[in-house]
């Protein structure tokens, strides 16, 4: 069982929480090696432990961090709300894209059903440019849009 939990703790965890744990070592490890080697003296010591730990806690926590104040500057985060965004905008994509296809149906349906034969060589060049940019944006995948197109095709 302890496998598992692992394995979903660096699937939730995502590559700034790894490099925040990066920086977390190299700032428990590397730093203090530094100044007892007296490569650095003990205010940058500080200085630069401080703001590593806080960078390192800050890719860790990640997404639970919605707020971020250093003297006058802020950062403001709110990772749920532009998640349910997200969320709502691919929505009403996909309503769009089923909008798209019925008005591509409809198209194909009344044009094939009115005299085509009359209508200059231009005018059917350009609706049928037309309905191709339409149902390139209705359907995004070649191969569903390739099984559209034929089943458009066999219409009357």
């Amino acid at each position: 069982m302890q496998p598992v939990r692992e394995d979903m703790m660096q699937k939730d965890l995502g590559i700034a929480g790894r490099c925040g744990f990066a920086l977390l070592a190299v700032t428990v490890i590397a730093l203090p090696v530094a100044l007892f080697a007296k490569g650095i003296d003990v205010g940058v010591f500080c200085a630069v432990g401080i703001v590593w730990l806080l960078v390192s806690a800050a890719l860790i926590l990640g997404d639970s961090i919605t707020e971020i104040t250093l003297w006058k500057a802020t950062i403001k985060r709110d990772v749920q709300a532009a998640k349910v965004a997200r969320a709502e905008v691919e929505a009403v994509r996909d309503e769009l894209r089923v909008a798209v296809k019925s008005l591509v149906d409809s198209t194909e349906i009344a044009f094939s059903m009115s005299l085509s034969i009359e209508s200059p060589d231009e005018i059917l060049e350009r609706r049928a440019r037309a309905v191709e940019r339409l149902q390139e944006f209705a359907e995004p995948d070649p191969v569903k849009l390739r099984e559209w197109r034929e089943e458009l095709k066999k219409l009357p």
